[in-house]
């Protein structure tokens, strides 16, 4: 059985388990974490703290690529137990086959199986290995779709791509809406009227039309992140989202608070847009309370800062994009 329903209905945690990739894609975004020997992550306690939680939460597991993780099947067993899955992963590595014969698929709710071309084409030319292992989640029942990401490098080759993929069986390919700089400039605001029209042409799952055509910013509005929503590193800290540095405590030690209302988005560019559409409502909150989520959102970020140069490279990439969607408007 496929899974086919809406997941906006659970509650839902984010969690990026490692930093570790085997792809070094130009347009990726991510700084990768090279070393080995990372602690793995403790299976007992993880158990703990998922019977701590109510049922039926949403683990949207991330990376790094998920499946280099030491003892991922395991984790993923120990979730499904209570709770549900999903990923986001390059599916490279060979214990994708064992995911797919020990995991309930119905537990699992998609898997967004990232092309990446120009990384697949110098380990798997044909992506006969990556096409492999599709089918063979298809087969087991998974909901999973292969996401092409819509480089601007990759316009001449992106549909004869698509259809590769198609006539090899694939079911579900989509392209991503790519979002970081190229050439100097940003997107998606920078492709042309063409470009997206060309884009619009090809086959996206919601909400990659929004990311490509609206406003990436809800400041002020009411947003349903820290309510029914949260983001978790490696080590089980939670923070309302991916944008924000709020603490709402840490799940390995069992301690989690959520807030009773939706609270007002204090920063003016969402991070991640696929959190921002999924949880920013259309009613703006009160002045007061968009400002007390402000002031206490920069004081966190200011401490934070001085002690983290990471931090402050991503900041200063987050004023670039700024600036450069005022240009576009402009």
């Amino acid at each position: 059985m496929i899974y086919t329903g809406e997941h906006k209905d659970k509650k839902m945690i984010t969690w990026t388990i490692n930093e570790i990739c085997n792809f070094n894609c130009s347009y990726c975004t991510q700084w990768h974490n090279k070393k080995e020997g990372i602690k793995p992550i403790d299976i007992s306690k993880l158990s703990e703290s998922l019977h701590y939680l109510d049922k039926d939460w949403l683990f949207l597991i991330t990376g790094g690529e998920p499946f280099l993780e030491k003892n991922f099947i395991k984790i993923c067993e120990e979730i499904t137990k209570r709770h549900y899955i999903s990923l986001n992963t390059n599916l490279s590595t060979t214990n994708v086959f064992d995911f797919a014969d020990k995991i309930n698929p119905e537990k699992s709710l998609f898997i967004n199986a990232a092309v990446h071309i120009r990384e697949r084409e110098k380990r798997d030319v044909n992506l006969t290995s990556y096409i492999q292992k599709i089918l063979y989640l298809q087969n087991n029942g998974f909901n999973i779709i292969s996401y092409y990401v819509a480089h601007p490098d990759l316009f001449g080759r992106m549909e004869d791509d698509i259809a590769y993929l198609r006539s090899r069986g694939v079911r579900k390919v989509r392209i991503k809406i790519f979002r970081g700089f190229y050439k100097e400039k940003y997107y998606p605001f920078s492709f042309s009227f063409s470009e997206k029209r060309y884009l619009e042409s090809m086959e996206a799952d919601y909400p990659e039309f929004e990311i490509l055509n609206k406003s990436n910013s809800h400041y002020g509005h009411l947003c349903q992140s820290g309510q029914k929503f949260l983001t978790m590193d490696r080590n089980g800290d939670l923070r309302r989202c991916s944008s924000l540095f709020k603490s709402y405590g840490n799940l390995f030690n069992k301690k989690l608070r959520l807030d009773i209302l939706a609270k007002p988005c204090p920063t003016i560019n969402c991070g991640c847009p696929y959190e921002g559409i999924r949880n920013a409502l259309e009613i703006k909150g009160d002045f007061v309370s968009t400002f007390k989520e402000d002031v206490n959102e920069t004081s966190l970020k200011f401490r934070r800062v001085i002690h983290n140069p990471k931090l402050l490279r991503k900041i200063k990439e987050k004023t670039l994009i700024n600036f450069a969607q005022w240009q576009i408007r402009s």
